[in-house]
């Protein structure tokens, strides 16, 4: 009976113990590249991977955040084309894209002299 309550205990000690969480949810993922085209109207945009320069398609919302430098933007200042972003998003099983994060970087200068 004992051995029984020591078990219990430690399996309700091991569900109740902490674990490490995770900045995006299991469908999120994070991409860098530099936006190809932008319709502001219909919240959409497209970017060129920088990896492999697939082109991904993807809508953004009200909740959808626009980080430049370390504040906030608009959609309008950080969609430009040609502009390097950090795009943090989640596929649904139907339709689009969709963004949580748009994170506009700055270009790594090569030397203090460009």
């Amino acid at each position: 009976m004992k051995l029984l309550l020591a078990a219990a205990a430690a399996v309700s000690l091991g569900v109740l113990a902490p674990s490490t969480a995770s900045a995006l949810s299991p469908r999120g993922r994070q991409v860098d590249g530099s936006v190809v085209r932008v319709a502001l109207v219909e919240r959409s945009a497209v970017i060129a991977q920088t990896s492999d320069r697939k082109q991904l398609s993807f809508q953004w919302n009200d909740r959808t955040d626009f980080v430049r430098g370390a504040s906030f933007t608009d959609a309008k200042t950080a969609l430009k084309a040609g502009a390097l972003v950090r795009v943090t998003y989640h596929r649904p099983i139907f339709g689009p894209a969709t963004v949580s994060r748009v994170v506009l970087v700055q270009p790594a200068r090569c030397c203090s002299r460009c």
